[in-house]
């Protein structure tokens, strides 16, 4: 590549540095005068107009931000950790952040990051290396270059996949797709690399992209709408030969911009010496060097600054006030519980009860939760009664919290001593969190595996992890010196695992046969456990006697090991005997589901457990800290199979009909099935396929209709991706809309372009 500059100043591109050579994710500093970029894992700044280059850092350049109070720029950096130093003082050196990420983009005041956590847990985190919060699956994930906290990331699959990206408000609600149109109508070709500019109205992005044989890719300039909910428009900055594939825009920001809500006050800075006059967009003027000005009515308000024939312009948005609210009464065991807003809170004075009584509590450092202990254990629905905690406007609102109550879902019945629950992707799981000592959402994270409609694990060949999931029974079940594995499965089949277990749970320490801390697993008709009490033992402790769904329950405590089925306990031993000889697990992915979790899937299979993964459905996974009684196994058993009536606030959930249509006809055309080099590290993938509707059964009016069908699994191409045109199908279809547990997997759509089509996927 070549490293070009574009400024509208002279309307001219021009090539600061040629090629061919690495000039890795070039970027404009905050003040619009350099540009810094990555070399040879060395970091180089040189002036906008190509002059005065030298190395100022290593590792990979990743973002800057400009600190208001002293106008000290800081350079983000990748090497191992995430650190920061000055551009003026490159010695001057900070970490902000550990552990694994891609890309990484810091708010204006340098509290929060936009990142994975790592690809693709597309999410936002605390600095400096506090917490962080997983909002969605992507990648290309930035955060707004103001205070606002709002991300955005390419999409992964469908609907948006990388024609558009997925926007989050701060807290991570309010998510919706965002499609580029660049072409003036939804892409059917795929985006690239968008990148916010420093002003939160634009961005830049690259397009079409089709890979590194592509012949054509330019840049484009996009603006938002006012609202974040829509891509305004586009322009387009390069019209050349060879692929123009990454780019990054300085906007002068004039006055600057800001936005609050209403009564909301500024002072402004005189752009320069002596008088100005001011003009406030509301009417209000002023003459004066430094001024201080409140907007008492909503609505955008460009102001001004002139003196003589100088003139500057900045804008604000002065928003409607509004309480902060609950979203979320997330309960864990029987004495925690977290409170979920929807907006950056703050406590002033505040008091909480749960059924009347006190409940201690703190602020998340996300700022977005609070997480209250009870002194006695939770009975029943209490009520929960809410006061002093606020919004940060400048005019802070008070949160409105009438009439709420707590409301536990059904299983587990027994929540004492629990540390990890998760029962579907369709209901919020919890775990315990030890290095901030909180209560915090479970993430289950895919490896060529996906969820079903129910919200289950399916796996069939792929794998599951539970984000930090093992650190919780690391430190919790090391020092209670038992445990309970409670799970849901059910298998494909009962020969599976003869040569090697199958892993239903393999907790890990690193990344082979010597760091398995336990391994619980199905060897054909067998359930075997390898636990790691000195060394590792292998124990025989139950048998499944059919496919169908089984709940399944194993207990531990030195000197009795006990394997329950379906709520009746089919085997104990007193062999088992000794103090857990566990390593300390991997921060990210210590507890694993179906096989061993890796970002290479080769690898995984090379893996303790990984190279014969297991096959099957999985749902209703808990563990505790102690070893359940039979009482309390028979009695979370039972409330299993009840169907859940709450979704942890006082909210009835009722259950949705999914209507189907059921078809025969004719193949008209198939998408081409993608390769594994293709959709790596996945192993499965969806095909859009168009059909000739001959026949149906259901509510379904054209004579043409397209589905996604399952065009690969665990690697290899199925029997309908061979379909011919002309080939006769029957098959039972939903509408893709009502499947978004779809919406990670990979999809290769190569028909011709249909704007009106309703896609639909054939139903397992």
């Amino acid at each position: 590549y070549e490293l070009m500059a574009f400024d509208t100043k002279d309307g001219k591109i021009r090539r600061l540095l040629p090629g061919p050579a690495s000039y890795a994710w070039p970027l404009v500093t905050r003040d619009g005068k350099h540009i810094l970029y990555t070399q040879n894992r060395k970091i180089y700044i040189l002036d906008f107009d190509g002059k005065n280059k030298k190395v100022i850092g290593s590792g990979t350049v990743l973002c800057t931000i400009k600190e208001t109070s002293t106008g000290i720029q800081w350079v983000y950096t990748k090497s191992g950790s995430v650190k920061r130093f000055r551009i003026d003082k490159p010695n001057v050196i900070e970490t902000v952040w550990s552990g694994p990420i891609s890309l990484f983009r810091v708010s204006a005041d340098g509290k929060r990051a936009g990142a994975e956590f790592p690809w693709p847990n597309a999410g936002i985190g605390v600095l400096p290396s506090k917490s962080w919060h997983r909002y969605g699956s992507g990648c290309n994930t930035d955060i707004a270059p103001d205070n606002s906290y709002r991300i955005m990331h390419l999409g992964r699959g469908y609907p948006v996949g990388h024609y558009g990206v997925v926007m989050h408000d701060p807290g991570g609600v309010n998510s919706r797709e965002l499609y580029f149109k660049i072409s003036g109508k939804k892409p059917k070709q795929e985006a690239w690399t968008p990148r916010w500019s420093n002003n939160v109205r634009f961005i830049t992005a690259s397009w079409p992209d089709k890979g590194k044989n592509q012949e054509r890719q330019d840049i484009y300039f996009g603006e938002f709408n006012s609202e974040f909910t829509e891509m305004k428009s586009w322009v387009q900055v390069t019209n050349s030969k060879g692929q123009d594939i990454t780019a990054h825009c300085w906007v002068d920001p004039g006055l600057g911009s800001f936005s609050g809500e209403v009564p909301f006050s500024i002072e402004f800075k005189a752009p320069g010496e002596g008088v100005w006059n001011w003009a406030f967009g509301d009417g209000k003027k002023s003459k004066a060097s430094d001024v201080k000005h409140s907007y008492i009515k909503t609505g955008t308000f460009r102001f001004s600054a002139s003196q003589g024939k100088k003139k500057l312009s900045g804008l604000v948005r002065v928003l409607k006030a509004k309480r902060p609210e609950i979203t979320e009464v997330l309960v864990h065991d029987d004495k925690n519980i977290t409170l979920q807003f929807n907006e950056l809170v703050q406590l002033k004075d505040a008091k909480i009860t749960v059924g009347g009584a006190a409940a201690q509590h703190r602020l998340d450092s996300g700022g977005f939760a609070v997480h209250l202990n009870l002194a006695k254990p939770l009975q029943g629905n209490p009520a929960l009664a809410v006061k002093g905690i606020f919004d940060r406007a400048q005019k802070a609102n008070q949160l409105a919290a009438k009439g709420l109550k707590v409301n536990p879902p059904n299983w587990p019945a027994h929540r004492s001593n629990l540390i990890f629950v998760w029962k579907s992707s369709k209901q919020v799981g919890s775990q315990y969190a030890p290095k901030n000592n909180a209560v915090v959402k479970s993430r289950m994270v895919g490896r060529g595996a996906r969820f079903g409609p129910k919200g289950e694990m399916i796996m069939q060949g792929g794998v599951f992890f539970a984000y930090d999931g093992g650190a919780a029974l690391f430190s919790k079940c090391r020092s209670s010196k038992e445990f309970t594995l409670e799970l849901n499965i059910t298998p494909e089949n009962l020969k599976q695992g003869k040569g090697q277990p199958r892993p239903l749970i393999l907790f890990m320490a690193g990344y082979n046969a010597n760091n398995v801390n336990f391994l619980l697993g199905q060897q054909e008709k067998k359930i075997v456990l390898w636990l790691k009490i000195g060394g590792l033992q292998k124990f025989d402790i139950g048998t499944l006697s059919n496919t169908k769904a089984h709940h399944l329950v194993v207990t531990y405590k030195s000197g009795d090991l006990r394997c329950y089925i379906n709520g009746k306990k089919v085997s104990q031993t007193s062999k088992a005997k000794g103090n857990f000889s566990w390593g300390n697990p991997m921060w990210e992915a210590g507890l694993n589901f179906g096989g061993y979790k890796s970002g290479n899937y080769n690898q995984a299979k090379k893996s303790a457990g990984g190279n014969h993964p297991w096959v099957g459905k999985m749902a209703g996974i808990a563990i505790y800290s102690k070893a359940l009684n039979e009482k309390e196994i028979s009695k979370n058993f039972k409330a299993y199979l009840k169907p859940e009536k709450t979704s942890g606030t006082k909210t009835k959930v009722k259950a949705k009909k999914v209507p189907r249509i059921k078809f025969g006809g004719k193949v008209i055309a198939m998408s081409k099935v993608p390769s594994l080099a293709d959709i790596a590290p996945y192993r499965d993938a969806l095909i859009i396929c168009e059909f000739e509707v001959m026949k149906k059964r259901g509510k379904y009016k054209g004579k043409k209709i397209r589905v996604a069908v399952w065009g690969l699994r665990d690697g290899k191409a199925t029997a309908i991706s061979r379909k011919k045109p002309g080939s006769k199908i029957l098959m039972v279809v939903e509408r893709m809309d009502d499947h978004p547990e779809l919406e990670p997997e990979p999809k290769s759509d190569t028909l011709e372009e249909d704007d009106d089509a309703v896609l639909y996927y054939k139903v397992d």
